[in-house]
């Protein structure tokens, strides 16, 4: 069977928590922006199949917690490339995001770069050589998150019923990268994600052994990791994404493609 030609995938990861609320609150208002097709990606442990479509909404076989965003993400690039021919790539988003779909467009219809975001140094980097993300350094933000959520590790839909989040507490020393808000991805950054990922088998838990540490539990950082170990370099955009209520309100629709509404919650 042939695949659907589109330019390019937005794509929006949520949840089940947040399918009535955030994604009815924040969904945009079309399914197509010029060929780029939007879809809504959630995570069911417990179904049979991979995946499947309802509308604009993918339904993964995967858990739906927040340590397993990395590979929500890339299970819903790879199933998405069986159904459709994709020309650019993905623009993967957050779903606590509200749109300006002007600066969307123009986005879409603009340049772009295999790695693109917003990142906190405002710079491009490019790494030539990996050493540089060791030795590895200590970031307790997901294992103080779950201390938060503990209800979160007693979710069947999150299978992390006998995992100690403490144990995952390291991660490569990476300069700098894009903002899990909202960044893009080139087909060739989704096949070096790919290829990458699937040789541990998409497992977010593993234990890198050339910078001894877990990077793939930070979906952005595992990400940013997976790109500069394979060459890809990271390209700035000051653009993507602000979350200062009052900067949106006077800015945003000129300038930015989103509001992080839940940044500071």
């Amino acid at each position: 069977m042939s695949r659907t030609k589109v330019d390019g995938i937005i794509l929006i990861i949520s949840c089940q928590k947040h399918k009535d609320t955030r994604l009815k609150r924040f969904a945009l208002s079309k399914s197509w922006y010029n060929n780029y097709k939007v879809v809504y990606v959630i995570g069911d442990f417990f179904q049979p199949e991979p995946y499947k479509m309802e509308g604009d909404y993918m339904y993964l076989k995967c858990e739906d917690s927040y340590v397993h965003l990395l590979k929500k993400v890339a299970l819903s690039m790879k199933y998405l490339r069986e159904i459709y021919e994709i020309k650019e790539g993905f623009l993967r988003c957050g779903d606590d995001l509200e749109f300006n779909e002007d600066n969307l467009i123009k986005f879409i219809e603009g340049p772009k770069f295999d790695y693109y975001g917003q990142s906190w140094h405002k710079k491009n980097i490019k790494i030539t050589n990996p050493e540089v993300m060791k030795p590895p350094i200590r970031d307790m933000f997901m294992a103080s998150y779950f201390r938060s959520h503990p209800e979160d590790l007693k979710n069947p839909q999150f299978n992390l019923q006998n995992v100690n989040m403490d144990k995952y507490v390291t991660r490569p020393n990476i300069p700098t990268y894009a903002s899990g808000v909202i960044f893009y991805l080139s087909m060739k950054a989704v096949d070096v994600l790919l290829t990458h990922f699937e040789a541990i088998h998409m497992n977010v838990f593993h234990h890198d052994t050339f910078t001894n540490s877990t990077p793939y539990i930070w979906e952005d950082c595992g990400i940013a990791y997976i790109m500069y170990y394979n060459g890809i370099e990271f390209t700035d955009g000051q653009m993507f994404w602000c979350g200062v209520d009052g900067v949106y309100r006077a800015n945003a629709k000129s300038h930015f493609i989103v509001y992080h509404t839940n940044m500071n919650k």
